[in-house]
């Protein structure tokens, strides 16, 4: 019966994995794809319970609770554990990431309001300070997973019903030899 269950568990958090990724695409948090490509979801079961696991990179959580700002003014992730400022990060962390970003992007450079051209190091400078100041908008991005939540529920009751329905058959086969 577990063994039956761990399947169903199994391919259930794999349609959620696909969900996922979509779910990133659709809210633009794709941009090398590397998020995406490294979630999975792993069942295992151990002595006493099954255990379902939704992994994927380092950086995952701040994708999904966003980041706390560190300066006055509007704050985009003001319930989140994670917050610029409190000098745990890599000092110029934050402006090489960007850069980096910028470059994948194709972001050289851009103009102004005004027609005026702006240096990616300008660029940079800018996007760094304003994600230091406000932080980053949380995404969320396990909603499909507990909009599934129902669908997994149904599977494993027709599931378990169908085993105890076979186990009694089983058994009073069994007793009336």
């Amino acid at each position: 019966m577990a063994k039956d269950i761990t399947s169903i568990l199994q391919k259930w958090g794999d349609d959620v994995v696909v969900d996922i990724g979509a779910f990133l695409d659709t809210v633009n948090k794709t941009n090398t794809g590397n998020l995406k490509k490294s979630l999975r979801f792993e069942v295992r079961q151990d002595a006493e319970r099954i255990v379902m696991e939704l992994k994927g990179a380092d950086y995952s959580e701040y994708v999904r609770l966003g980041v706390q700002g560190a300066g006055p003014g509007k704050n985009r992730a003001p319930g989140s554990p994670f917050k610029y400022g409190t000098g745990s990060g890599k000092k110029g962390g934050l402006r090489a990431s960007i850069n980096k970003w910028a470059i994948q992007k194709g972001l050289d450079g851009i103009r102004d309001k005004k027609g005026r051209f702006i240096k990616r190091k300008n660029l940079v400078f800018l996007i760094s300070r304003s994600i230091y100041r406000f932080g980053i908008t949380p995404t969320n991005f396990v909603f499909p997973f507990f909009k599934r939540l129902d669908e997994l529920t149904a599977l494993i009751g027709k599931e378990t019903a169908e085993d105890i329905r076979q186990q009694l058959i089983n058994q009073f086969a069994n007793a009336s030899k």
